[in-house]
C-alpha cells in the first residue's frame, strides 16, 4: 500500500512540474516575440510620422500652388520656392531614415517617384497652367499623396498586426490624416476660385460636394480618457462642424456671380485654424502611441530568468522520471530488466542522434555564401525552363551585392524560386519576364539585397493582393484562407519574408502582369578564397 500511495505521489508530482516546465517555456515565448515586435513596431512608428510629415508639407505647398494659380502667378514666388524646399528637405529626411534602416528600403523607390511628379507638377504650376483642376487633383492629391497615404496605412496595418492593443488608436489616427487631407482638398479647391474671383458652374458644385462629403470627422471615443480629453481641447465635433457650415454659407453666396463675401487670405486664415487643430489631435493620439509602445517593456534579462526556469524545471523532470523508472526496474525480474536496459540505451543513442542531426540542420539554415554565385546559378537554370516555353527572360545582378554574404540562404533560393516559378507559370509564350537583384542600401556590417520581379503574364485581383499581404501580416491566415490556385506560392512566399524580418510588396504593372518586390538584409562577412575567384 505504502509502495502504491509513493508511486501515486511521484506521478502528481512529475505533472506538476511538466505543467510548470510547459507555462515557463510558453512565457519565455511570448516574451521573445513581444520583444521582436517592439523592436520592429518602434521603427514603424518613426517611419509613419517621417511619412505623415511629407504628406503636411505636400498639402502646404498644394494649398499655396492653388493660390499662385488663382492670382495668375502675380503673388510672391519665393514664398512659394521655401514651401517647396520644406517638401524636400522633409523627403530627403525620409531617404535618410530609409538608408540606416534597411527594412524600409523597398520604399526608397516610391519617394524617387515622388520627387520626379512633384518636378512635373511644380512646372506646371510655374508656368500657370489654366487646368488646375488637373494639377490640384490629378497630380497632387492622386498622384503624389496618394501613394503616401498608402504607404501610411501599409504600416499602420503592420503595427496593429502586432500590437492589437494599440489598434484602436492606429485606426484613429489614420482616420484624422484622411480627415486633413480631405479639408486640404476643400482649402486648394476654394482658394483658387477666390483668388480668381471664378464662379462656379455645375461641375464645380458637383466636385466640391463631393469634396464635403469625404470629411468626416473621425470617431475617437474608444481611446483612454486622458487621449479623448486632448483631442476634445482642439476638437469640439458639434462646434467644428458649425464652423464648417458657416464659412461655405459665405462662400456659397457668391457661387453665381462670383463676387464672394471672403477673400483667399481669410478662406486661408479659417482653414488653417481647422487644419492646426486637426494636426494637434492626431499629435495627442501619436504621442499616446509612442508612449504604450515604451510602456511595453520586455527586458531581455526577463527571457533569460524565464529560460532558465524552463530549464531548470525540465531537469526535475528529466529526474523525476529517471527515478520512476528505476523504482519500475526494480519491480521487475533480471531477464527484463536486461532486456530494457538495453532498449533504453537503444532508445537514448536513437535520440541523441535526431538531437544532433536536428541541431546541425538548424545551424545549416544560418551560412556564409557568394550571393552573385548563387544568384547567377539559379537564373541560369531558370532561363533555361523559361527558354523551353518560349520566354524571354532577362535578368540584372547588382555587382555591388557584397562577395560574400551571412544569412539564411535556403529561404531566400526558395523564395526566388517560389517567385521565378510564379512568373514563369503564369507568363504565356512569347512573353517577357524581368529580374533585377539590387543592392539597394548598406551599413558597415549588414547590406539589404532588393528582388525585384516584373513579367506580362497576369494581374493579380485586389482581393487576391489583400489575402496575399495578409498572410505577410499573419500566418495564421494560411490556415483559414481557402488558397487552391497557383498564386499559393506567393503566400507561403509571403510568410517565408516575413519569417526573415523583410520586405514584401505585390504590385500590377502599367499594362499586363505583375510586379513583385522584397528585400531582406544579409550580414557581411570575410570573403573566402573561393568566394575571390572568378
Amino acid at each position: 500500500m505504502k509502495k502504491v500511495a509513493n508511486g501515486l505521489l511521484n506521478l502528481i508530482l512529475v505533472i506538476v512540474v511538466a505543467v510548470s516546465s510547459i507555462y515557463f517555456i510558453y512565457k519565455s515565448y511570448n516574451a521573445y516575440k513581444d520583444y521582436k515586435i517592439i523592436q520592429k513596431s518602434e521603427k514603424n512608428v518613426l517611419f509613419i510620422q517621417n511619412l505623415n510629415t511629407i504628406i503636411r508639407k505636400i498639402e502646404q505647398e498644394q494649398s499655396s500652388s492653388a493660390v499662385y494659380l488663382g492670382y495668375g502667378g502675380k503673388t510672391d514666388f519665393n514664398q512659394l520656392e521655401v514651401i517647396r524646399n520644406s517638401t524636400d528637405l522633409a523627403i530627403n529626411n525620409t531617404k535618410q531614415f530609409i538608408q540606416n534602416n534597411p527594412k524600409f528600403s523597398v520604399y526608397e523607390q516610391n519617394l524617387n517617384s515622388l520627387l520626379n511628379s512633384l518636378q512635373y507638377v511644380r512646372s506646371r504650376v510655374d508656368v500657370v497652367s489654366s487646368d488646375y483642376k488637373s494639377i490640384l487633383f490629378e497630380y497632387y492629391q492622386d498622384e503624389i499623396s496618394k501613394p503616401i497615404l498608402n504607404i501610411i496605412q501599409n504600416n499602420l496595418q503592420e503595427l496593429a498586426s502586432g500590437l492589437h492593443e494599440l489598434k484602436n488608436y492606429i485606426s484613429v489616427y489614420l482616420d484624422f490624416i484622411n480627415f486633413r487631407n480631405s479639408i486640404n482638398k476643400e482649402k486648394s479647391f476654394i482658394s483658387f476660385l477666390l483668388a480668381q474671383s471664378k464662379k462656379m458652374n455645375n461641375q464645380d458644385l458637383v466636385l466640391w460636394d463631393k469634396i464635403i462629403e469625404e470629411q468626416i470627422i473621425p470617431i475617437y471615443n474608444t481611446l483612454d480618457t486622458k487621449t479623448i480629453t486632448k483631442i476634445q481641447t482642439h476638437i469640439d465635433t458639434q462646434k467644428f462642424a458649425q464652423s464648417s457650415f458657416k464659412t461655405r454659407v459665405e462662400i456659397a453666396k457668391g457661387v453665381l456671380n462670383g463676387d464672394y463675401t471672403l477673400n483667399s487670405t481669410q478662406w486661408l486664415y479659417e482653414m488653417d485654424k481647422k487644419t492646426k487643430n486637426v494636426i494637434q489631435s492626431e499629435q495627442a493620439i501619436y504621442k499616446t502611441l509612442r508612449n504604450k509602445t515604451d510602456n511595453i517593456n520586455i527586458s531581455p534579462n526577463e527571457i533569460i530568468v524565464n529560460i532558465a526556469i524552463s530549464l531548470f524545471l525540465l531537469l526535475i523532470l528529466l529526474y523525476l522520471i529517471y527515478l520512476m523508472k528505476k523504482n519500475n526496474k526494480a519491480k521487475k525480474n533480471y531477464l527484463n530488466n536486461k532486456r530494457k536496459e538495453r532498449a533504453n540505451k537503444i532508445k537514448e543513442n536513437n535520440d541523441l542522434i535526431d538531437i544532433d542531426y536536428d541541431l546541425q540542420e538548424q545551424t545549416a539554415n544560418i551560412e556564409s555564401f557568394n550571393a552573385i554565385e548563387e544568384f547567377t546559378s539559379i537564373m541560369k537554370d531558370y532561363t533555361e525552363k523559361a527558354d523551353k516555353k518560349q520566354i524571354a527572360i532577362s535578368n540584372y545582378i547588382d555587382p555591388n551585392i557584397p562577395i560574400s554574404c551571412t544569412g539564411n540562404l535556403k529561404q531566400i533560393k526558395q523564395v526566388v524560386s517560389n517567385l521565378l516559378n510564379f512568373a514563369i507559370n503564369s507568363t504565356k509564350s512569347y512573353g517577357t519576364i524581368n529580374v533585377r537583384i539590387e543592392n539597394s542600401a548598406e551599413k558597415e556590417e549588414e547590406s539589404a539585397i532588393k528582388f525585384s520581379i516584373i513579367e506580362s503574364g497576369i494581374h493579380i485581383s485586389e482581393e487576391y493582393r489583400h489575402k496575399i499581404m495578409r498572410s505577410f501580416y499573419n500566418e495564421e491566415i494560411l490556415k483559414t484562407e481557402n488558397l487552391k490556385t497557383t498564386k499559393t506560392d506567393l503566400v507561403t512566399t509571403a510568410i517565408l519574408v516575413a519569417n526573415m524580418d523583410g520586405i514584401f510588396e505585390i504590385n500590377n504593372a502599367s499594362e499586363d502582369g505583375t510586379v513583385i518586390t522584397f528585400a531582406v538584409s544579409v550580414k557581411k562577412s570575410t570573403p573566402t578564397t573561393n568566394d575571390l575567384v572568378v
